[in-house]
């Protein structure tokens, strides 16, 4: 595959305005992949101002519905079709802020990082007050109950909604809120399944389930959260060591480690890695307590083999998003966004068109 390394805008690829580029560096071996233009507010400036003259076309802006709907169909056939090209993008950081304070911006719709998705907020207030919807991080929890049942079925789907990705995920089932009868055995099973599935390994690799992470400087930086959790006090229980199944790579073994305090950061704070918190509950009452102790609300899971403890607590669970004896269950159909920290405004269904349109009154005299 070719790959052009200018900015798109307006139907072609041009070289940054000021002919800066960066980096790009492969996760998987360190190596430099590309040097990629750099946008920046100049470039985001024609880019938007392209995008304005496209978006107010009568051709487009009064078209029927239909024809509207073959086109965005079309588009996403085109996606699909090149997905690998699409998976290349890159972007510099200077054209995120020039399109938050631009003036003829009316929407921005970011997911990543809280501190950077208050920067939006920030750039929004201080330009247009342009709408903003944020999707963002968490610390989601999953809850499992005394009466889980069965106890394999559950690690399954908790190691796969952490490893997942290197744990890569904005909704990752980063913590384990485990009843104490049956901690012991759901460790077991999860340090196994663990141990057997997520092996770190080439991503370029088909049968890869657990590849690098995005970057050597993110890995330290989970390294180093995990390292101060242990120096507090905290049990690596398995992993908290690099892997290097290609040398010069950002890989992790996967990692369960488990703390008695609900106040360490490696409990509160998103890692974005390979890193799954065991928490220990006494009763059902202090397993919802650990779980909404947190200054996120994107998502959460239930273990229960009893359905109207699954009501009860699935209603009193802050996520935007509870699963119930599953976990990363999914629909186009349905909503998908988080309170708190984690942000607001939903994706998918069709409450997401909801943030890209606004209503409007027109009163017509007959008299």
């Amino acid at each position: 595959m070719t790959m052009r390394t200018e900015a798109f805008i307006d139907g072609r690829f041009v070289p940054a305005a000021d002919g800066r580029t960066f980096a790009t560096v492969s996760p998987r071996d360190g190596s430099e992949i590309a040097q990629v233009a750099r946008g920046g507010a100049e470039d985001i400036d024609r880019a938007v101002r392209a995008a304005r003259r496209a978006f107010e076309r009568e051709d487009w802006a009064y078209a029927d519905p239909a024809q509207r709907g073959r086109v965005l169909v079309r588009l996403a056939e085109l996606m699909t079709e090149h997905l690998d090209e699409l998976a290349r993008l890159e972007d510099g950081e200077e054209a995120g802020e020039a399109l938050g304070r631009h003036d003829d911006v009316d929407k921005i719709a970011f997911t990543g990082s809280v501190p950077v998705g208050r920067l939006f907020q920030r750039y929004a207030g201080e330009s247009n007050g342009k709408a903003v919807s944020l999707e963002l991080g968490g610390k989601s929890p999953q809850v499992v109950l005394a009466d889980a049942g069965d106890l394999q079925a559950a690690a399954q789907a908790i190691g796969w909604g952490i490893f997942y990705n290197a744990g890569q995920t904005c909704h990752a089932g980063s913590r384990v809120v485990v009843a104490r009868p049956v901690r012991d055995e759901l460790v077991e099973r999860l340090e196994r399944y663990a141990a057997e599935t997520f092996l770190p390994a080439d991503p370029m690799a088909p049968d890869t389930v657990l590849g690098a992470l995005i970057s050597t400087e993110h890995l330290d930086g989970v390294m180093g959260r995990v390292q101060r959790a242990a120096d507090g006090g905290a049990r690596v229980l398995t992993g908290g060591e690099r892997a290097e199944p290609v040398p010069g790579g950002a890989y992790m073994q996967p990692t369960l480690i488990e703390t008695d305090d609900r106040r360490d950061p490696i409990v509160t704070e998103e890692v974005f890695g390979p890193v799954l918190v065991i928490q220990t509950a006494d009763d059902v009452d202090h397993a919802l307590e650990l779980a909404n102790d947190t200054r996120y609300g994107l998502a959460a899971a239930l273990w229960t083999s009893d359905l109207r403890t699954a009501g009860r607590l699935a209603r009193r669970l802050r996520a935007g998003t509870v699963w119930v004896n599953t976990f990363d269950a999914s629909s186009m159909a349905t909503p998908f966004g988080g309170f708190r920290d984690s942000g607001h405004g939903r994706d998918r269904s069709l409450h997401a068109l909801e943030a890209y349109t606004q209503l409007k009154t027109t009163w017509i005299s007959l008299a």
